[in-house]
């Protein structure tokens, strides 16, 4: 039963776009997002030149870390800005 409902599509991902931040060449895109079951979830999304580099959960209401090519990148949400990369 599980294989016949997955082949018609029943347990897909539904995103919605709910914020997006512009951070020096950075956009940042937060989602909501739900499953087949469960609650909603809300990742963010970094992406740089239209390029999807990074995402998470996320956790705290202001920052956000990333990893770019093994290195950090953090966030400031609230105050909109880079405070670190590696």
């Amino acid at each position: 039963m599980t294989a016949i409902l997955a082949g018609c599509g029943t347990f897909k991902q539904e995103c919605n776009i709910i914020k997006i931040w512009k951070i020096d060449n950075y956009e940042i895109v937060e989602k909501s997002c739900i499953g087949f079951a469960g609650p909603h979830y809300y990742p963010i999304y970094l992406y740089k030149d239209k390029k999807e580099i990074d995402y998470v959960i996320k956790k705290d209401s202001c920052i956000v870390m990333f990893n770019n090519q093994g290195k950090e990148l953090q966030f400031d949400l609230c105050d909109r800005k880079i405070i670190k990369r590696d």
